[in-house]
């Protein structure tokens, strides 16, 4: 849950002050997230501000042991903060699944009405990650424990924390577990996602396979040049030569995974394009799946696909024509 702030010192109430607040409360210390609020977020406190300059490690057991000054400051500049444990379950990994949240040793969910990617990007960031990639309702990832204990989510998506959200606020909420909502957040290992091309006659075109987790294609409608040049790339070559639909080279493997690609052509990451979100592709068939040709000049020798230098094999043909080969 989340509040202003108090001690009761000597029979006295007090309340601290936000002036160079730089520690993680103890008081949370057994919780995974939390958020600092300045200014009196969650109200004015009572009795006089006791602490100024407050400095903790972290590690404190008790607030006795922080660094501090007296306090001469008034309560519009109380400070509060929210202690809530998340965790993410029924997903493929730690960062997706049904959203659960602790509050006050209690775990519960969140209903899934008007949640949306602004939610999701805010829950995301809680658990740890950067953004999110999608927001799921109807209990996607299966049911949550405890009751569902949010309802009408409305994050614009810059939040740190579901407390600087509107909602109807904590405990609100009498949706049943089947409105449970749910979230896939952006690893950034998918940085790394791997691109291969089949069905071309080199490694350097062919339908594109992209692994984002799990094997699959990329919805050919819409496809173009700019999708291509951030495929290529991504593979570890310098352009794209051509773009394709309607599986050009024969239809991949697994599912479609991606459509409605829109790159500007310089991205290093499909993550960084508009695009449908993955997994939603609709009734996309592989006979739409997308291909390329890339430029057949590799980059090695850099710190990762998308640095390095430039190598390619030429040979000399009849008629002194100077052509590239891989």
């Amino acid at each position: 849950m989340a509040g202003a702030l108090q001690f009761a010192i000597n029979d006295l109430t007090n309340d601290v002050e936000k002036k160079y607040y730089q520690s993680y409360m103890c008081l949370c210390i057994l919780i995974k997230r939390n958020s600092i609020f300045q200014s009196a977020k969650f109200g004015q406190g009572i009795g006089k501000s006791l602490f100024s300059y407050l400095s903790c490690s972290g590690n404190e057991q008790n607030i006795g042991s922080c660094g501090y000054r007296t306090s001469s400051c008034s309560h519009s500049e109380d400070v509060g903060i929210s202690c809530v444990n998340i965790r993410l379950i029924g997903g493929t990994g730690p960062y997706e699944g049904t959203v659960e949240l602790n509050v006050n040793g209690q775990w519960g969910t969140i209903c899934d009405y008007q949640f949306d990617k602004h939610d999701a990007d805010v829950v995301c960031r809680m658990a740890g990650y950067t953004r999110a990639i999608q927001a799921f309702s109807d209990a996607h990832f299966g049911h949550g424990n405890g009751s569902s204990m949010l309802y009408n989510v409305h994050c614009s998506g810059h939040e740190d924390h579901l407390d600087s959200c509107g909602s109807n606020g904590w405990f609100s909420s009498s949706c049943s577990h089947d409105k449970d909502a749910g979230v896939a957040c952006l690893v950034l290992l998918l940085v790394f996602v791997r691109v291969k091309f089949v069905g071309g006659t080199g490694p350097h075109e062919g339908t594109v396979q992209i692994n984002e987790w799990r094997m699959g294609t990329i919805c050919g409608n819409y496809f173009d040049m700019n999708d291509a040049e951030v495929i290529c790339r991504m593979a570890g070559y310098s352009r794209a030569l051509q773009a394709y639909s309607n599986a050009h080279f024969g239809p991949g493997n697994g599912s479609v995974i991606l459509s409605n690609l829109q790159c500007s052509g310089n991205e290093n990451i499909v993550d960084s394009c508009g695009s449908d979100g993955w997994y939603k592709t609709g009734t996309c068939a592989h006979s739409l799946d997308a291909g390329v040709v890339c430029l057949r000049i590799r980059l090695e020798g850099g710190a990762g696909p998308f640095e390095g230098r430039g190598r390619a094999k030429y040979k000399w043909t009849m008629g002194n024509n100077l052509r590239q080969q891989f």
